[in-house]
């Protein structure tokens, strides 16, 4: 019984340093906060065609767009 016990204090030490690592690692990207909303692996849709910027005349298609707290989009 004190051996079960010694396994599961130490799942749980574990799965809390992942839930640490990922968070900081998450953090050191410099990815904004907020859903994935597209990306560009194809996993949910595809894009039928690259964005667009008139002003900037720039082209082309982010790897991530993300939807802010405010419901913005950040591509990345």
């Amino acid at each position: 019984m004190n051996q079960l016990i010694a396994l599961a204090i130490i799942c749980v030490a574990f799965a809390i340093f992942a839930i640490w690592l990922s968070s900081w690692l998450k953090q050191r990207t410099g990815v904004p906060t907020g859903n994935v909303v597209y990306d560009d692996a194809g996993s949910w849709y595809k894009v039928a065609k690259p964005l667009f910027h008139k002003r900037l005349m720039l082209t082309g298609k982010p790897d991530y767009v993300i939807r802010n707290d405010d419901g913005s989009f950040i591509p990345v």
